[in-house]
Formats: structure tokens, sequence, C-alpha cells
């Protein structure tokens, strides 16, 4: 069997594996390493004055310059600016869903739609709440924190012209906010909590949820929800689904300002010592090839299984097990194995 591990962390904590599983023998004698140097890409790309916020779609690249206020759109392929399109008053935030740029701007409390595709503005400003300071578009609405009234503005589209804003209250001075497609996640600055919103009915979910103090940047990726404190320098992580705090507060760098994550690793730029901290995410390492298919009934599902090695996630045979460092191994989720005739 063969552990297919991504990070040179992941190396230090498992090296070797060995899996004793329901009398059914599986072993591993070592893990593979496969890594990628991260490395400069050419030369650095002029743009407007002040850039402020940037967002990639896969395509292309969209800036907001703040001090000229246009967007720079840069082809993702050739590293060139291909057009600049000018926004509202001092663009501080944008987001980009592969159809529509959205741009927040937060010097006359709009925000400006531009075809992905034309390159061109859709319509004319859209306006929102006070302050708008950032955005998230989930591909269906549009998501903007007001960080001057205490609010969300959702933008959805009624018709291929018009669009329209509905105001939801949020906690005090929303400085960031994320949308993972079901529920958008609003850091709440001025009160250290983190708001929930149902994204189909546009409704705040349950009370709001303490986080590290003065939380100023925020990334849901459906599973986790992770926020950023700069002040406190430490992420705090959310279960999406119970949309509690798990585990403590994440330590990294000094002043972190920016949160992102590419699906493996939640990354975190560390403003004051110049630095990035890369936390990882808790995903199955997937087992195999297995000697022959395995279909579990309900009673072996409730047993443990000799484990040696340290903390990782296993998938075998469509039942999830999270291996714990010692002793046994605990079945946390599952999907339903079909037993063969």
């Amino acid at each position: 069997m063969n552990f297919p591990l991504r990070t040179a962390a992941a190396s230090a904590l498992v090296t070797a594996v060995s899996v004793s599983f329901l009398g059914l023998g599986a072993s591993s004698a070592g893990a593979a390493l496969l890594l990628q140097v991260p490395a400069i890409i050419g030369s650095p790309i002029p743009v407007g004055t002040a850039p402020t916020a940037i967002s990639s779609d896969g395509t292309d690249v969209w800036v907001a310059n703040s001090t000229d206020n246009t967007v720079s759109e840069i082809d993702a392929s050739s590293q060139a600016v291909v057009a600049t399109i000018p926004v509202g008053n001092d663009p501080v935030a944008i987001s980009s869903d592969g159809t529509d740029v959205w741009v927040a701007n937060a010097g006359d409390n709009t925000v400006s739609e531009i075809d992905a595709t034309t390159s061109l503005p859709a319509g004319g400003p859209i306006a929102v709440g006070n302050d708008p300071v950032a955005i998230s578009s989930d591909g269906t609405d549009v998501w903007v924190a007001n960080a001057g009234d205490n609010t969300v503005s959702e933008i959805v589209q009624i018709s291929n012209s018009q669009n329209g804003v509905l105001s939801i209250p949020v906690g005090t001075n929303p400085d960031a906010i994320s949308s993972d497609g079901t529920d958008v996640w609003v850091a709440n600055a001025g009160d250290n909590t983190v708001s929930e919103i149902d994204a189909g009915s546009g409704a705040v979910v349950g009370s709001p949820i303490p986080v590290g103090t003065a939380p100023n940047a925020i990334y849901a990726d459906g599973e986790y929800v992770w926020v950023l404190s700069s002040t406190d320098g430490a992420v705090t992580q959310i279960d999406a689904n119970s949309a509690a705090v798990i585990n403590s507060p994440i330590t990294v760098g000094t002043s972190p300002s920016a949160i992102t994550s590419d699906g493996t690793d939640v990354w975190i730029s560390n403003e004051g010592d110049n630095t990035v901290s890369e936390i990882s995410i808790p995903r199955p390492i997937v087992i195999d090839p297995f000697p022959h298919p395995i279909f579990l009934t309900a009673a072996q599902k409730s047993k443990t299984l000799a484990f040696t090695g340290a903390n990782i996630e296993a998938e075998l045979a469509g039942a999830m097990l999270l291996l714990v460092a010692g002793s046994s191994v605990l079945l946390i989720r599952r999907r339903v194995a079909r037993r063969q005739p």
C-alpha cells in the first residue's frame, strides 16, 4: 500500500504505518513524498496605482487599484495586462466567480460589476451599505461586508440587467467575508465574533461565534472556516457543520494580514515579520490498492483496530477512519459500504 503524502510535515509524522484490519492483512513499510518548490515566474507586472486587492478565476487575474479607481486584468498565461477597467471610488476588495468580477468601492459605497468575458463594466454601480471593505461571490449571489453600518449586503441577480440588494445585520465592524456556496461567514472585528448567514435564505444562523481578537480575515472551504486574528497572531478553526470552534488557536507569524487555501493547506501572510505560515487541512489519506475489496458489517465498523503511527486519516473501502497515535483507530465518518452478493 502507498500513502501519498504531500507535505514535509506529513512525512515527519508518518514514516511507517502498519494496519491490522479486522484480520485482513494490509501494511505499508513507508511513505512516498512528492514536493514542488515554489519559484517566481517572470518579472513583476506593472498595474495601476496602489493595488490593494487581487482575485483569480483560473484564466485571468484581476487587480483592484485603489488610488486610480481602476481594475487591471492580467492574462494568466501570458502575464500581460490586457485591460484596464474604470470602477468606483477607492476599490478595496475584489472577487471573481469566472463569469463576473465584483469590486467593492469603499469611497462611494458601491459595487462595480465587470463582465469577465468582455472585460467591460456590466451596468452601473450598485449601491450597498456604508464602507464596503470585503466582498465574496459564490457564483449565484454576491456578499459585501459593510464595516460602517454593521451589515452584509446580498446582491441578488433579478435579470440579466438588474440586481437587487438585501441588507443583513451582523456583528460590529464586519471586516472580512467568505462564502462556501452554502453559508456565508463574516468576521466581525469590533466584537471578536463570526456571523454565519444561510446563503439560500439570507438569514443569520444561530448566535455569533466567539473567536480571536479583532478578526481581520476569513476563509471558508465548505468543511472548515479559518479565521485570522492579526492582534493575536493566530488562526481559529471553526467546524462548518456545527458552527463551533474546534481545537486551540493556531499560532502563526506576527501581524497576519491575509488568508487563503489551495484545498490542501491554508496559507497566511504575516505582515509583521515578512513571512508566510502554512497550516495543513485534515484530509483523508487514501490507502490503495487493497489486496481485495473489504465490505464492513455494522458490528465490524464499531470495532477498534490496532495501529502504530501518528495522527492521520485513512479511507478504507468507503469507511473513513481516524487513526489515532497509540493503540486504537476510531471511526469518525463513513459512507455505507455495499455488500457483495
